[in-house]
């Protein structure tokens, strides 16, 4: 049997990529708390751009995560930010604000030594204390630096079922490193990034065994006009989602135009081989660098294969505003090989003064992406070469690959307000909508499905005693087959080098099969910190107890834990 793909009329894919392109004005908000790695890396590359204010959008939002450790760089990268964009008034407030929610933090020193800088730069010259010259030689200013961190923790878990029996499920170890160094002469800078681990799996089966990549590149950057770096990266450019092994160039003209070219070969994930992948790209991205005073342009073109097969072609668009407390973005993804609407996402973030924020976002994605490597998905072959002798026509391909490409959206309204000096109030409302699959290649067709989310938080500073925080909060969820409703509280007290972080879950679930289920979530992570020193661990449990019209109550307990020790340099 031959399966043909319906086609859609060009008026009709017009009419999309057009509405698309009207959503592209606008960037997030209460954006979900990133990892350390990646806030980094995103200040990192706002900064070199030149994008303050981007910067300082991204850290406002991720200085109430709830990783003591991202809201700490937060909140002191706000104060470095804002010093480099020239508001010392400012800066000098973020760094006095750091120093009280985080006198005995490892990084206080540091933040200290910025505030007195910057407090003595703000003074007038007298014949006792001269102008500080900021003009240093060219020669005097060579470093060579080296940073990073070095982890070592265990994780364990073990299930009890409703008769009682235990079984270990989890007993892993793991090692990680991430590290940076470079030497930078003042018009110019060669690094490295090598982030790697290995997690050895003690259990008999010994599967989750495995070594991860996540970063391994040489960097090159001359006077902020070009860059050229090789290995393991992320791409700056929207065309590429996740990480790959290949090469970035990227160029500044005299005109302010930036170019950038980039190639190589997709990662699935950290567990893979180095430039292993079956699949191949180039792509080709311009922006608009700092032409405008606001806005960020950038356009891009990406062509992909697998073996003999195209795989993906885009072309697509990113537009940035910033300005007068307005944050915003949008993006455009088209593939031109199906001739489909890849992604269309619009972001808008608005933040008022005492901290007053609204967020709103609607997300168009083909999920996953588009490409003919979607053919394989659940098929019994391991390469486009094996399933195209299994198929009656050419055109097959490309009708699995489409087949297995749902449609899904996702909108969602935050808000944020700092209601006194010590209590913020947050929440958000989100929806999620996943289009029915197809029944094609020997798969069933999938169900249609939609969900819907709301929350509420309350954030309390110093609620019983200095350096304490407390968050209740909220949370409603309604799915196709279920109803869940979570209380939710956490605290966290620093005292000395000791930091004490208890939480608690409750979620009540009602099922549409009449089945209840109440689960219980309790934990306790204790951390102490000496320097750049931490040791760390954590405990707690999962309790699920149903109950169902049919069959006899039910519980099912889990208790993990997980232990550590980083270093910091």
């Amino acid at each position: 049997m031959i399966l043909t793909r319906p086609t859609i009329p060009i008026a009709e894919s017009l009419k999309r990529v057009t509405a698309a392109l009207l959503l592209c004005v606008s960037v997030p908000l209460l954006a979900a708390s990133l990892s350390l790695e990646d806030l980094q890396d995103q200040v990192r590359s706002a900064m070199s751009a030149g994008e303050y204010a981007e910067a300082i959008a991204l850290l406002t939002t991720q200085r109430s995560s709830t990783d003591p450790q991202v809201a700490r760089f937060a909140q002191e990268y706000l104060g470095v930010v804002r010093e480099r964009n020239g508001q010392a008034e400012f800066a000098r407030l973020e760094y006095q604000r750091f120093l009280a929610e985080y006198p005995d933090a490892p990084e206080a020193d540091r933040v200290k030594r910025r505030l007195d800088a910057l407090l003595l730069d703000s003074l007038p010259a007298t014949a006792d204390r001269p102008a500080v010259s900021r003009v240093v030689p060219a020669d005097k200013r060579e470093t060579t630096y080296t940073n990073g961190r070095i982890s070592l923790d265990y994780r364990g878990s073990s299930n009890t079922n409703d008769a009682g029996d235990t079984t270990r499920t989890l007993s892993l170890i793991g090692t990680d490193a991430d590290i940076r160094f470079g030497h930078d002469t003042g018009d110019g800078d060669i690094s490295a990034r090598i982030s790697l681990g290995h997690y050895e799996d003690l259990l008999a089966a010994g599967r989750n065994t495995t070594d991860r990549v996540r970063y391994l590149y040489a960097d090159y950057e001359q006077n902020d006009h070009y860059r050229f770096r090789l290995g393991r990266q992320r791409s700056s450019s929207a065309a590429v989602y996740g990480r790959y092994d290949g090469i970035d160039l990227q160029y500044t003209t005299p005109w302010v135009i930036g170019v950038e070219l980039f190639g190589g070969l997709p990662v699935e994930s950290s567990r893979s081989d180095l430039f292993a992948d079956d699949r191949q790209f180039v792509g080709l991205a311009l922006n608009s660098g700092d032409a405008f005073a606001h806005w960020k342009l950038n356009f891009y073109g990406l062509h992909q294969v697998i073996g003999s097969e195209v795989d993906r072609q885009t072309i697509g668009s990113e537009i940035r505003y910033t300005g007068d407390g307005l944050f915003a973005q949008s993006l455009i993804d088209y593939d031109i090989h199906f001739g489909e609407l890849n992604a269309a996402m619009l972001n808008i973030n608005k933040v008022w003064e005492r901290n007053s924020s609204l967020n709103f976002s609607y997300n168009y994605r083909k999920s996953p992406f588009l490409s003919t490597r979607n053919a394989l998905i659940g098929q019994n072959v391991d390469s486009i070469s094996e399933l195209k002798n299994l198929l009656t026509s050419a055109d097959d391909l490309e009708t699995l690959a489409f087949d297995r490409s749902l449609d899904s959206q996702a909108v969602t309204l935050g808000f944020g307000r700092q209601l006194t000096e010590r209590v913020m109030f947050s929440g958000s409302l989100s929806w999620l909508s996943l289009s029915e699959g197809t029944a094609s290649g020997g798969l069933t067709a999938s169900p249609a499905y939609d969900q819907f989310y709301g929350d509420a938080r309350l954030t309390i500073r110093d609620v019983f005693v200095d350096n304490h925080l407390l968050t209740l909060g909220i949370r409603f969820a309604s799915q196709d087959r279920s109803d869940v409703v979570s209380l939710i509280g956490s605290s966290s007290y620093r005292r000395g080098n000791w930091k004490f972080s208890p939480r608690m879950r409750i979620d009540q679930r009602d099922n549409s099969d009449g089945s209840k289920q109440l689960n219980l979530a309790p934990a306790l992570r204790v951390e102490y910190e000496q320097g750049a020193h931490t040791l760390f661990v954590q405990a707690g449990y999962l309790m699920y107890f149903t109950t169902h019209p049919q069959f006899p109550d039910q519980d099912y307990q889990i208790l993990f834990t997980y232990l550590g020790y980083q270093y910091r340099f």
